[in-house]
């Protein structure tokens, strides 16, 4: 997965011309509400919505990310395309808190359900991720689509990052939207969509070259490098000064080595100015691109898309994105009216003197009408023992997490100390419910997002919070054997899986998890539980081991904060049953 942005610096806008930098992001907003009164802002943050939401019981579409990448993502509020955007700051993503209170106020008394698109990058992912299962555990209909569509794989263990693709997606799901599909179709035809879909990007940089003589005086010139990333992310590789002839050659033959570019099949091209090219530079390499696709490759080009639509402040260069038309409705979506700014649109109706936001309707916590299978007294009291001596364990493993916390910021072991300290708190204060997985697991969720924070943190959260659902979703009669608990472990780790878009050898927090349950798994009867759980740690310790690998000095401290709790858990279980 794409790592975590970079820290904002004040100093990239300068020389821009804006009132102040800690008022950009909501300068930005009112300046959309104002050139387009059909949207406006929630007063719960800086989300964007269509004025309309709550009349039509139509799918809601949800974007949103870090401000920074104008217009996207605010500028593709209308209808047609987005129902709303979420905005962080600049190069932040936005708080699970705002993400989560937009998503309930644009499907209150709604049942058609939400569509939450995002780019795959690590903090998009989680925090988005974690506002999802918040929002499917009190009841809404959601699926989220993470759009990984470039060509250029940096890391593979950090996979495809989000790039200019993420335009199309949103168009194409809110024009089905419009002609009410259902939630379901339109999540499986988007995904179709980015199955048929690859971007590419490159920038255009000085650099300083001296002549073989050194009488001669330095002398500026220019690099192209591919693959360049959003926020300056150093690409795959640099070229001398070309001419945009031989740019666009050079991306449409690389691209066409691992993507499907023939003459049977038709394209749609989107070029999307990064920020800083000049209009002249985007209309030549748009004729150049549609010249080489048509002239070298005979493909037909049904229809090109340019401007700016996911920018950068800094970035001089161009991103590339291809769709092969696998289905002609593609065309069509695409073609269907939109009113968002960002894909072109101009409103005819007078602005509002006072741009008020819009009150978020008086939402009611849902009525839980079920805390699903409660456990008996004696497992009550086996959960106790095993969260003390796990959050024990942590605590003394502090120092220990941090130093091997190397490539991090030496922290990770003070984020689950800080954790760890809260729980037995409470357990101490008995301010937790162990009589319901559902109850104890939410506490233990909104424990890991509050207080260990960061992406550690934002994978626990999201990783209690699944289990939460599920108990929830049980019959309350249900007894609560090894058989359930290994389910519910089961899904949890799937969805840590989905939104860490990881795989077992990535070298991971997920690959102790994977093995874990690999083993559990072989031995699932209720009477060998404890053995298996026994057997299961020698896995789990090798499987950490095996992240130590490549650069790095220490293994993974995830994997080994995993290891951990595991084994503490095993001990504590082990002392209650023996």
């Amino acid at each position: 997965m794409s790592s975590e942005f970079e820290v904002y610096n004040e100093d990239l806008f300068e020389g821009h011309f804006i009132n102040n930098s800690s008022e950009i992001v909501n300068d930005t907003l009112l300046g959309i509400i104002a050139s387009n009164p059909k949207v406006g802002i929630l007063n719960c943050g800086n989300v964007i919505v269509c004025r309309n939401y709550a009349n039509e019981n139509i799918v809601k579409v949800i974007s949103g990310g870090p401000s920074g990448h104008e217009p996207f993502q605010a500028g593709f509020v209308g209808k047609g395309m987005l129902s709303a955007a979420v905005q962080g700051e600049i190069f932040h993503s936005p708080y699970v808190s705002m993400i989560l209170k937009a998503i309930k106020e644009i499907s209150y008394n709604l049942t058609a359900g939400v569509l939450v698109i995002v780019q795959n990058n690590i903090s998009d992912c989680l925090k988005f991720g974690l506002a999802v299962e918040r929002a499917r555990n009190q009841g809404i209909t959601i699926e989220m689509l993470v759009v990984n569509d470039d060509f250029c794989v940096i890391n593979k263990h950090q996979g495809k990052r989000g790039m200019s693709g993420i335009v199309l997606i949103t168009k194409i799901a809110g024009a089905m939207a419009e002609r009410l599909l259902s939630l379901k179709t339109i999540y499986q035809f988007c995904q179709k969509v980015l199955e048929n879909m690859t971007s590419i990007s490159f920038s255009l940089r000085m650099c300083s070259r001296v002549d073989e003589c050194v009488c001669t005086t330095q002398h500026n010139s220019f690099e192209i490098e591919i693959g360049t990333g959003l926020h300056g992310e150093k690409g795959l590789l640099v070229l001398d000064e070309i001419n945009t002839k031989e740019v666009a050659s050079f991306l449409i033959t690389q691209l066409s080595n691992g993507f499907p570019i023939n003459d049977t099949v038709p394209v749609v091209i989107l070029v999307n100015n990064l920020g800083q090219s000049l209009l002249l530079e985007e209309m030549t390499f748009v004729k150049e691109v549609t010249n080489c696709l048509q002239e070298c490759h005979k493909v037909n080009v049904a229809r090109a898309f340019r401007g700016k639509f996911l920018t950068s402040p800094k970035i001089k260069g161009f991103s590339l994105t291809i769709l092969n038309i696998f289905d002609d409705l593609v065309l069509k979506y695409l073609d269907d009216s939109c009113e968002a700014t960002g894909w072109g649109y101009m409103s005819t109706i007078p602005i509002e003197r006072n741009l008020f936001p819009i009150l978020c309707r008086s939402i009611k916590r849902k009525q839980v009408t079920s805390l699903g299978p409660r456990l008996t007294p004696q497992q009550c009291n086996a959960v106790y023992y095993a969260l003390q001596f796990a959050s024990d364990a942590l605590i003394s493993c502090e120092k220990q997490l941090n130093i091997i916390d190397s490539d991090g910021k030496r922290d990770i072991g003070t984020k689950m100390k800080r954790g760890a300290v809260i729980v037995l708190e409470l357990m101490k204060n008995r301010r937790i419910d162990f009589s319901h997985p559902k109850c104890w697991f939410a506490v233990l969720s909104h424990i890991a997002e509050r207080f260990v924070g960061g992406a550690v943190g934002s994978f626990y959260s999201i990783l209690f919070e699944v289990a939460s659902t599920y108990f929830g979703d049980l019959s309350e009669d249900l007894y609560i054997d090894f058989q359930v608990w290994l389910k519910c472990f089961e899904e949890a780790i799937i969805i840590i899986k989905r939104y860490g878009r990881t795989e077992f050898g990535f070298g991971t927090m997920y690959d102790p998890l994977f093995a874990c349950l690999q083993t559990l798994n072989m031995f699932p009867e209720q009477n060998k539980c404890m053995e298996s759980f026994r057997l299961s740690l020698k896995y789990v310790e090798d499987a950490v081991f095996q992240t130590k690998r490549d650069s790095r000095k220490h293994v993974d401290p995830g994997a080994e904060v995993v290891r951990i709790w595991l084994q503490a858990i095993y001990e504590g279980l082990s002392l209650r049953y023996n």
